[in-house]
């Protein structure tokens, strides 16, 4: 639960840079530094869930939490007050604030641009035909690079707020309930508890609204028909999408039909085959 809220927490700064700095993210962001911030969001991640626990450090000292702890089929988390606050901030309020900081500013920059880009598009149609055809691939592909990175930030706002509302309840509650366990019911704990985990029931389906998480799925599935699809759909933008198609330059590209078909066992000619003249040279 940690490492996924605190990767929530990455995705929103990594946004931020995204929209409010676009033409310096492929620069700001390299893989190189992405394996660090994820290994990052697990070190922290095993050090407030993982370590404690293994430790003993997260005990309660009362007679009932004893209790649990000796009797081996006793399955409840019983958690001692300053173990349930420390870990609540570093694994929920910290991140949430974080988030809702940087989308409230990422929203405000995400608006001025669209208009910037309604009011220069206005202009473009005015233009004649012969400034339209000398200009009007790059500005589409400017157009559509900045609307593509709104319409990913829009399915990650509602990522996070589906998660808000899923988890939030749960943590107040957790504070709550080693500060005074009598006034929370058993039964509502636990159903907050699952309410949080039915949080990832979601996600794939709020995932699939943006085709930039169902192309990055296609890569992890199939890495040749990533990498056919790469040379097929043209340069990749800081999502991994395509800002480059066949409107931009005039020819038919590689369809996702062909790509499938070439990712198919066999489909590649081997060598031995150009010898005997079986294959076809680039």
């Amino acid at each position: 639960v940690t490492a996924s809220i605190e990767t929530l927490c990455v995705i929103a700064v990594d946004r931020y840079f995204a929209i409010t700095s676009p033409f310096k993210y492929q620069s700001l962001l390299t893989k190189g530094k992405a394996r660090v911030v994820i290994l990052v969001v697990w070190v922290v991640s095993a050090l407030t869930s993982f370590l404690p626990i293994q430790m003993h450090w997260y005990r309660a000292d009362n007679a009932d939490a004893i209790r649990c702890y000796e009797n081996e089929m006793c399955c409840d988390f019983l958690t001692n007050q300053a173990y349930a606050i420390a870990s609540s901030i570093i694994s929920f309020y910290l991140p949430l604030v974080v988030m809702v900081f940087v989308y409230a500013r990422v929203f405000q920059v995400a608006k001025k641009q669209l208009q910037k880009i309604e009011r220069s598009e206005g202009r473009f149609h005015t233009q004649n035909k012969e400034q339209e055809q000398k200009g009007g691939a790059g500005h589409r592909r400017s157009s559509k690079f900045f609307l593509k990175e709104h319409k990913a930030l829009k399915t990650l706002g509602i990522i996070m707020g589906t998660f808000t509302l899923c988890w939030l309840p749960f943590f107040i509650v957790n504070i709550v309930h080693v500060i005074q366990d009598n006034i929370i019911p058993k039964y509502v704990y636990i159903l907050l508890n699952w309410l949080g985990y039915i949080n990832s029931a979601f996600n794939p389906l709020i995932y699939c609204r943006s085709p930039d998480f169902r192309y990055a799925f296609q890569e992890l599935l199939c890495l040749r028909r990533s990498a056919l699809k790469m040379y097929a759909n043209g340069y990749s933008n800081s999502n991994g999408r395509s800002d480059y198609n066949e409107e931009d330059n005039g020819y038919p590209l590689a369809s996702d039909k062909t790509c499938d078909l070439l990712c198919e066992e066999g489909s590649f000619p081997r060598p031995e085959d150009f010898l005997h003249g079986k294959g076809t040279v680039p």
